[in-house]
């Protein structure tokens, strides 16, 4: 009988942990969440920023970064070689 009461105390304790440890988890997986929520509502700012960033820039700035850029990369291939 002893051995019984034992036994189910030692279950009962072990059952006790798991639910402590699976509330901590479903917790530090909530605050995760929250975090992504935040970030993706920062990234749609900036995607928002960006565009109207963009739309008050001249289409040659980007042309020429275009260049600026190839120029570069073209550099930097020739001084592998």
């Amino acid at each position: 009988v002893q051995e019984a009461v034992k036994r189910a105390d030692a279950e009962t304790k072990l059952k006790l942990e798991k639910i402590q440890e699976i509330k901590r988890l479903n917790n530090q997986i909530e605050t995760v969440q929250s975090e992504l929520s935040k970030f993706e509502e920062q990234l749609d700012d900036c995607k928002k920023y960006k565009a109207f960033i963009d739309s008050l820039t001249p289409t040659e700035f980007f042309h020429d970064q275009d260049l600026k850029r190839e120029r570069v990369k073209n550099r930097r291939t020739l001084e592998w070689e």
